[in-house]
């Protein structure tokens, strides 16, 4: 058994907020050591060429787990990559456990979007690091689907090096259960007006926990660069857990940041609307916790990810819940 560090704040504050990082024990014998790497599974999209069928990646597993992926957009080129990641539920310890690594290079003028579904259910765990280069003009959407009730780790670390570099992270959760999403994004700003653009929109309910910590990062030399981040996030029960740590280090004078949240239950003046219309409250809480994720997956030009969240909400439908 093997304890590790992962998603830890860049800067730190005060250590009993409990949000300066995690520690995990995993079976896996380390996070993803160079032997791993070696036998990573790698794709390229080749200069200046736009592919118009998606690179679809499937990463499910029921056991403890290791994997790597090396994606690599070349000079002018144009993508999307897909990732299904499952696991379905168990009650034996450490039965599901995944440990799976990422790393998107993207090379000068290049342009790919991201797409990533996870449904992890309970007793089950995943832990995903994204590393991510842009050099010049390099432009990544990345697009993430949180569902489940197990635990969820999510790393993503993107390093704007190029002029006009640009990351738009965009995600929807909806966590059960006593699941858990531990999500750390950073945004690192060394090119000059490079931008980036990060925002979230889940539920959690029942005794679910969350911890987002969102960092831009201006770096110095980042002359002209922006960066914003947004996060809301609807409480579907008063014993859920929810942390939201919005932060901007600036080391360059010339740059623009901008952040926020809004968290909480649902306004009595949308409420008293919904109910003269016919809906009961609990009616009126559920479509609006399905509207923060379909809101996103009806951005995603995929039938196959929005048939699996179909899926998902048919088999994980509507629960009796106490309203905050």
């Amino acid at each position: 058994m093997s304890e590790l560090v992962i998603n830890e704040l860049p800067g730190k504050t005060f250590r009993w907020l409990g949000v300066n990082g995690t520690k995990i024990n995993t079976t896996v014998a380390a996070y993803f050591p160079e032997t791993l790497r070696e036998q990573a599974e790698t794709y390229v999209i080749p200069a200046h060429t736009k592919r118009e069928e998606p690179i679809r990646i499937s990463f499910a597993y029921d056991r403890p787990v290791s994997k790597v992926l090396q994606i690599r957009a070349e000079r002018g080129s144009q993508g999307r990559v897909i990732l299904d990641c499952s696991a379905a539920a168990t009650d034996a310890v450490d039965a599901a456990d995944g440990l799976l690594c990422v790393q998107i290079q993207l090379e000068d003028d290049a342009q790919l979007e991201w797409i990533q579904l996870q449904t992890i259910s309970r007793g089950a765990r995943l832990v995903n690091r994204l590393q991510i280069t842009c050099a010049d003009n390099a432009r990544l959407l990345t697009k993430q689907i949180y569902l489940g009730e197990g635990a969820m780790y999510q790393d993503l670390q993107c390093a704007l090096a190029g002029y006009q570099s640009a990351l738009q992270a965009e995600a929807a959760y909806m966590i059960a259960g006593s699941g858990r999403l531990d999500v750390n994004y950073v945004a690192t700003h060394t090119g000059r007006k490079s931008a980036s653009n990060i925002r979230l929109n889940g539920v959690l309910r029942d005794t679910a926990e969350k911890i987002f910590r969102g960092t831009i990062d201006f770096q110095n030399g980042a002359v002209g660069a922006e960066g914003e981040e947004r996060e809301n996030v609807l409480l579907m029960d008063p014993t859920v857990s929810n942390k939201t740590v919005p932060l901007i280090l600036c080391a360059e004078e010339h740059v623009s940041g901008n952040h926020g949240a809004t968290i909480g239950k649902l306004g009595k003046e949308l409420l008293f609307y919904m109910e003269s219309r016919g809906l009961s409250r609990e009616e009126v809480y559920e479509m609006m916790a399905r509207a923060n994720v379909e809101a996103l997956v009806e951005q995603i030009a995929d039938e196959q990810i929005k048939e699996l969240v179909g899926v998902y909400h048919c088999a994980n439908g509507r629960k009796k819940t106490t309203r905050p």
